[in-house]
């Protein structure tokens, strides 16, 4: 919330090299410490560069919605991190909603394709694709009043390639009727 007390945030690497952290949207990172600036979307990055004995590991991001000071009802996910395997074929995700549960509220989500290859199996980058891992999704959940919990659906494609443990992201934006 607006307002509230800077706080640290933290993550160790496998390696046990160091972890550095930034900051988007309306938030600031000091070394660990995150201050919160406005009222909307903060992303934290995690990122570990590697060395000359560890490869430099995959960024991890942190999303979540900073509501005005008169504003309580939040949402999020009810994971940071999901896992699922490509036979599955569909991964559930929960949105949680906490705070002042009063009201209806909206919130849009979508996956994103940032960062992955545009060819299948070239390049293990540990980036999973829309072209071969996971179909683009987006929509809006509505939460009614006293509603605490919604789902979605991200179909996940099982391809032919072997490749290691890939990962991509999620977003909520455009919280809507908060309170």
């Amino acid at each position: 919330t607006v307002g509230d007390h800077d706080f640290a945030v933290g993550a160790t690497a496998s390696s046990g090299l160091p972890v550095d952290f930034s900051a988007s949207g309306q938030c600031t990172i000091n070394d660990t410490m995150v201050h919160v600036t406005n009222a909307g979307w903060c992303t934290l990055t995690a990122t570990q560069a590697g060395n000359t004995s560890f490869n430099a590991a995959t960024d991890a991001l942190q999303r979540f919605a900073i509501a005005n000071e008169e504003s309580t009802a939040l949402v999020s996910f009810s994971q940071s991190n999901y896992s699922v395997n490509e036979a599955a074929g569909i991964i559930t995700i929960t949105v949680n909603r906490t705070g002042d549960l009063s009201v209806p509220v909206t919130v849009d989500y979508a996956t994103d394709d940032t960062g992955s290859s545009n060819i299948c199996g070239a390049l293990n980058s540990g980036m999973a694709s829309s072209r071969c891992d996971f179909g683009l999704t987006s929509g809006t959940l509505t939460f009614a009043a006293t509603e605490a919990q919604k789902t979605f659906i991200i179909p996940i494609t099982q391809d032919s390639i072997i490749e290691g443990p890939e990962l991509f992201t999620v977003r909520l934006s455009n919280l809507n009727g908060s309170g």
